[in-house]
């Protein structure tokens, strides 16, 4: 199984950087099972900051759905809650109900000491990418054992034991010299994944082989039609710019897309970020081609479908928007990966909409006071939006940074380094949409509130980057003939 082997490199670095010999019985722990851990630990601090909000603790079902949303999906769930249960890293009661034990303070401490520039998720996503690779035939094994080999090597930090603090080094000790057993048996009942989830992995499995079919049949996503005409207006000019082409793009989420999506798959190097690059790439003649090619939302019959893709449209402007203007505020460098990062964001919504409208429809009409849209996603389709973006732009080689910011993330990172800004502020700007128009209940709000804190933003400050968002958004609306009001662009930009 390609999990285990990248498993024993993870295991093998990290006690090389601890300074422990391999031989050690102990740190056993999977990035399944971190994975876990680290969730019930973290919803244990939010719960503990939470301000009143009733935030609940994980149950199996709420746990495997987050554990579904971050790309955790294959494993022996059963058995790696009842193996960290065993080790005391977690606890469960008899209403089902998970808690974070000590150890997970110290396990999840330690990796971030030792793996300062992969905390976390990012240390989960990174794995989890990996052996998609391998599993979707992009990589061999080999290759991707030395890959992760060098990672850890290059990204580790060697921790002598003096530098951790006397309480954690005994709760290190005992991690590092844990005798796993073979858990005999498996907790039945509301606890066994395997039977609760077997209908929702066949839904989701279902609905990427629709779209992936309904990809062949269609096409690439239809662009705005003055988009389109623009383009083609730059392009039949003998001298023109590159930044005049990237600006038009940019401006339109199935453009980006599409262009982002046909040079990644060509590209065997490093994958490419930015339409600029793509640009440069691609080359003239290429590109004049494509935009030839490009289908427009005039070809779409269908009113209440073209409606709807205009409405993501307009919200994947103003996440841009906002990202801009954030930037520019926050004095950040080189900012175009950041700002298409965040346009993107719905960029799994937008495929189901288009390549399989009649789930969509179905996920839309469930959504109510009792059913958010991740929940209503689920049900229907197996997975959620983000989860499908995600599916699709690691099959199509998008880079890893790029397909992390399609992630719904509640995990507040934002505004320490460019790559957490990349991963993180693509769904602060979403929400902020959906914020815009009303629709977040107080949980959400909460949430967000968090989110905007870790940006270092005033309310003053806030209220002038959703009022300079807004203006552009009017602006562009106006320009590219789509009438929309704020609350219908904050249901499309929720993430529920």
């Amino acid at each position: 199984m390609v999990e285990k082997e990248l498993d024993k490199v993870l295991r093998e670095q990290t006690l090389d950087h601890l300074g422990f010999s391999p031989d050690v019985p102990g740190f056993n722990v999977s990035i399944a099972a971190f994975s876990c851990i680290y969730l019930i630990r973290s919803r244990e601090k939010e719960i503990a900051c939470s301000e009143g909000c009733a935030l609940e603790r994980y149950t199996s079902e709420t746990l495997y759905d987050e554990l579904s949303d971050i790309g955790v999906v294959d494993g022996d769930f059963d058995e790696i809650l009842c193996q960290i249960k065993a080790e005391e890293y977690i606890s469960v009661d008899d209403e089902d109900r998970y808690y974070s034990g000590k150890l997970s303070n110290i396990l999840v401490s330690v990796l971030s000491l030792v793996y300062p520039t992969m905390k976390g998720l990012l240390l989960v996503a990174y794995f989890t990418q990996t052996a998609e690779e391998v599993k979707s035939f992009r990589k061999t094994l080999e290759e991707a054992i030395r890959q992760v080999e060098n990672i850890l090597a290059k990204q580790g930090v060697g921790l002598s034991l003096n530098e951790i603090s006397d309480g954690d080094r005994l709760g290190l000790k005992k991690i590092a010299f844990h005798l796993r057993e073979t858990v005999q048996e498996v907790q039945s009942g509301s606890a066994s994944f395997r039977a609760i989830f077997k209908e929702r992995a066949i839904k989701r499995d279902k609905t990427i082989d629709h779209i992936a079919k309904s990809m062949k049949e269609k096409g690439e996503l239809p662009v705005l039609p003055l988009n389109g005409k623009y383009l083609k207006q730059q392009m039949s000019r003998s001298l023109y710019a590159t930044a005049d082409i990237s600006d038009i793009i940019i401006s339109d989420v199935a453009m980006t897309v599409n262009l982002l999506k046909m040079v990644n798959q060509k590209t065997k190097g490093r994958s490419v970020a930015t339409v600029s690059h793509a640009i440069m790439l691609i080359g003239h003649e290429v590109m004049k081609k494509r935009v030839d090619e490009f289908v427009t939302l005039d070809d779409v019959d269908d009113d209440g479908l073209r409606k709807e893709l205009e409405y993501i449209f307009v919200s994947s402007y103003m996440s841009n928007s906002i990202a801009r203007n954030y930037a520019i505020k926050a004095d950040v460098k080189d900012t175009e990966e950041l700002c298409i990062s965040s346009m993107i964001h719905n960029m799994g919504q937008m495929l189901v909409l288009y390549y399989y409208p009649e789930a969509y429809h179905e996920i839309k009409n469930m959504i109510g006071k009792d059913c958010s849209k991740r929940k209503a996603a689920r049900n229907v389709i197996g997975t959620t939006y983000d989860n499908i973006g995600i599916h699709f732009a690691r099959q199509w080689n998008f880079p890893f940074i790029t397909v992390e910011s399609l992630r719904v993330c509640y995990f507040n990172r934002i505004g320490t380094t460019k790559d957490n800004l990349v991963v993180n502020l693509p769904f602060c700007s979403a929400e902020l949409c959906a914020f815009t128009g009303g629709v977040l209940d107080r949980k959400q709000t909460v949430r967000l509130r968090g989110l905007i804190n870790s940006l270092n933003m005033f309310s003053r400050d806030l209220s002038v980057l959703l009022e300079r968002a807004w203006a552009d958004v009017q602006s562009f609306s106006k320009k590219q003939k789509i009438p929309i009001s704020k609350r219908d662009l904050s249901e499309i930009a929720a993430a529920g």
